[in-house]
């Protein structure tokens, strides 16, 4: 393993994410990736260009996982790459 990677289980999640409301599951983004205003007020929508700024994800691991690249990206401006697989290996392997 790298300095630049990391690992998660996200069994427990999986599990618990089918109790999640909407609420719950809905991201709003720092940035309108329309017209890069920032988004101080933490509106669903963009008080320049009015685009909606909340994404909904579902219930999957799949979206957890599209959810955890967002939330990233979001925060701290940086993409990240991620794999789902029964071992780190195969995990690896899919975030190819």
């Amino acid at each position: 393993m790298g300095l630049d990677e990391s690992y998660l289980d996200f069994t427990g999640h999986s599990i618990k994410r089918l109790e999640m409301t909407q609420e719950e599951r809905t991201v709003i983004c720092n940035i309108c990736p329309e017209c890069k205003t920032e988004n101080t007020s933490r509106s669903t929508k963009c008080i320049s260009c009015n685009v909606e700024l909340s994404r909904l994800f579902g219930f999957e691991i799949e979206e957890a996982v599209r959810e955890m690249r967002f939330k990233v990206e979001n925060e701290i401006k940086l993409t990240c790459s991620a794999g789902i697989g029964p071992n780190r290996l195969i995990a690896k392997i899919a975030s190819g």
